[in-house]
């Protein structure tokens, strides 16, 4: 496009604009001062190149047409603007790998996003959402998946479709109970599930067989499956901050456990099995009705 040549411009300084129709860049664009809007402009030439475009904290309010022009984009970073609404237009990055939308003002997306087939990260944490379209189950390829600080008060069934999927974060939501798909994420390494109002864990939780990190502090957890034991990967465990009154036994089997919190609880009763985790570096147990610890 046109405004794209003004970069080559080297002793250009100001474009005066008005009373014109452009149908690109967005109009917020168009509205910046005649130097950002020059920085913007280059920013986006050169990712036609570099197959990288970084414009955060820029205050737009659209993924505007003249960045999914850049077709060969492998990374993108908007994060800490004010967008809105994703158009239908962002499936045509069928390159992109990275997808960064944190800290907008996002409360769907459109189905398109499905024809991202190549990403293998997206975030779309702290933003307006209370309800993940099921299109998510479509982006296979992702590798991690951040949704942390929305207002989520579930998380769609066809998350378990992401066969791929290594680090979740879906931590500060309001969920209540996770999908009954959920176990199905046996490469999940990470899973970030604290300040919720979670209920219950999957009692399937034992078939995420690849799991190393699972933060669950922070919720209203009663009960820990005892299917837990096959997780034995796990290194970092959080219970704490939950209305636990025991723990399953075969927390003990869990012999690559560094670190255990399960404080301000209701337990009354640590399992002796415990002290025999000779890896176990961090035990934090506080505020709770113990009276006698292994």
């Amino acid at each position: 496009t046109l405004y794209l040549e003004f970069c080559t411009m080297p002793n250009l300084k100001e474009i005066l604009r008005k009373d014109n129709e452009w149908r690109s860049p967005h109009e917020c664009v168009v509205a910046l001062p005649t130097s950002e809007m020059f920085e913007y402009m280059h920013l986006v030439l050169e990712a036609h190149s570099t197959s990288v475009l970084t414009l955060n904290g820029r205050s737009l309010q659209a993924v505007t047409s003249d960045i999914t022009l850049a077709t060969s984009l492998t990374t993108l970073n908007l994060n800490r603007n004010k967008i809105d609404l994703l158009t239908p237009e962002i499936a045509g990055l069928g390159n992109l790998a990275e997808l960064h939308l944190r800290q907008n003002h996002l409360a769907t997306m459109p189905w398109e996003l499905g024809g991202l087939v190549d990403l293998r990260f997206l975030d779309l944490g702290q933003n307006k959402f209370k309800e993940l379209p099921g299109v998510i189950g479509t982006l296979t390829a992702l590798l991690t998946l951040v949704l942390d600080d929305n207002a989520l008060p579930s998380l769609p069934n066809t998350l378990g479709h992401l066969y791929m999927l290594e680090k979740l974060n879906v931590d500060h939501n309001e969920i209540v109970v996770l999908p009954q798909s959920m176990p199905k994420l046996t490469t999940l390494t990470l899973l970030d599930l604290s300040h919720n109002c979670l209920r219950a864990l999957p009692h399937k939780l034992g078939l995420m067989v690849g799991l190393q990190e699972l933060y669950c502090h922070n919720n209203e957890l009663a009960f820990v499956p005892e299917s837990i034991k096959a997780c034995t990967d796990l290194h970092t465990l959080t219970f704490s901050n939950n209305i636990l009154s025991e723990l399953p036994y075969g927390i003990c089997e869990l012999t690559n456990l560094t670190h255990l919190s399960v404080k301000n609880n209701k337990i009354s009763v640590l399992s002796p099995g415990l002290s025999q985790n000779i890896l176990l570096v961090t035990l934090e147990f506080e505020a709770n009705h113990i009276e006698d610890p292994p």
